[in-house]
């Protein structure tokens, strides 16, 4: 997509040289990180322009550029501490854990407004309660890869093996029979961890073709959430959600919505806020984690912030 205007700072520079310059540019919602990286390369008249950390398109926010000497320093940002204010919606739960994939089910209590006809005391407990569980994350967070990522396992790029079946699903290990976790742990695609064992509870992936499966141990590790600020639910329509939502994920929702009474309208339970969390942390699986955790049901992203800790730059 071409962008006409970005807003942006400089927070370095060389007078000696003018192509080389570090950016903070403000990614809006819609656009690729690399249509940011585009646009400065037309800005800045030269191709040697890159970008630390992608912004999913949907999302908006800060996206450090770097361009000319200084792309060779792009490396050092990608640790930077980052804040991140978010929305979720309880009860939705979908392919990528997000706003722009399929919807695969939904929670119906999360859906009859009656249930929070007195919305001040019902609100209030829920924040209570994602609170007391995002106190336990701030002592240790463990988060599996989404699927639709870029981590490689056994050479592939997790989203595009998403992509490319055209269907799959995730199972926690837990859940399965002795004769069913025996033969996933076979035919499992290599990989460098350990293959499942019967003592720990993780998550595999299923990429179903009709010619076979490929079975996938998704990828765990531990995630450090420095801080989290303003943590609350509110009830919202759910013309909130799909105002920010892909064509797939409405269209997806209102199938499973179907059998509602003529004139009937949902409201959703929201979870907003933000946290400060360190590099190579998924929110959309922290959203999932948190109201599988806290409210026992499902959980999906629909907006997304990013700003940086310029600060903690050394």
């Amino acid at each position: 997509m071409r962008i006409e205007k970005l807003d942006y700072k400089v927070i370095k520079s060389d007078d000696s040289d003018e192509l080389s310059k570090v950016i903070v540019a403000s990614k809006p919602i819609g656009v690729t990180s690399h249509d940011v990286v585009d646009y400065f390369r037309h800005e800045l008249n030269t191709r040697k322009v890159g970008h630390a950390g992608t912004l999913d398109p949907f999302a908006e926010g800060e996206l450090i550029i770097a361009s000319g000497k200084y792309t060779k320093t792009l490396d050092s940002y990608l640790s930077l501490p980052k804040k991140y204010f978010f929305k979720g919606v309880a009860g939705i739960k979908t392919l990528s854990g997000d706003n722009q994939e399929e919807v695969r089910d939904i929670d119906p209590k999360y859906f009859i407004s009656s249930l929070y006809s007195n919305k001040s005391k019902d609100t209030k407990d829920l924040d209570v309660r994602l609170k007391s569980t995002l106190d336990k994350f701030l002592v240790k967070y463990v988060q599996n890869v989404p699927v639709f990522s870029s981590v490689k396992v056994g050479g592939y790029k997790l989203r595009e093996l998403a992509r490319s079946y055209p269907n799959f699903k995730v199972i926690n290990t837990s859940d399965l029979t002795s004769t069913e976790l025996t033969y996933y742990s076979r035919s499992i695609l290599t990989q460098e961890e350990d293959l499942i064992n019967k003592s720990e509870s993780r998550q595999i992936a299923i990429f179903e073709k009709i010619s076979g499966e490929l079975v996938v141990l998704i990828p765990e590790r531990e995630c450090k959430i420095f801080s989290y600020e303003n943590i609350k639910t509110n009830i919202i329509e759910t013309e909130e959600v799909l105002r920010y939502s892909s064509k797939s994920f409405c269209e997806s929702l209102e199938k499973l919505l179907v059998n509602r009474k003529e004139g009937e309208e949902y409201t959703l339970v929201s979870i907003e806020g933000s946290v400060i969390v360190e590099s190579g942390t998924y929110i959309r699986v922290l959203i999932e984690d948190l109201c599988k955790e806290a409210l026992d049901t499902y959980g999906s992203l629909y907006y997304l912030k990013r700003e940086y800790d310029l600060g903690s730059l050394k």
